[in-house]
């Protein structure tokens, strides 16, 4: 084909760092979601904790 070995050990370095920047990117976001859905749960789990608080403390009235 008339590629040189060092063109193609240039393409197949970048490929690989492509690559792997890919897959840590991936983690990451991966990480970030799972991290904001937790913290939604723990928001809607306050709020109701709060309303229930509330409530109970109207009944005693």
């Amino acid at each position: 084909f008339g590629i040189s070995h060092e063109v193609i050990a240039v393409g197949a370095v970048g490929a690989t760092i492509l690559g792997i920047q890919l897959l840590v990117f991936g983690v990451l976001a991966d990480m970030i979601y799972s991290l904001h859905r937790e913290q939604i749960v723990r928001y809607d789990r306050a709020i109701s904790d709060e309303a229930v608080t509330e409530s109970s403390a109207d009944d005693g009235e």
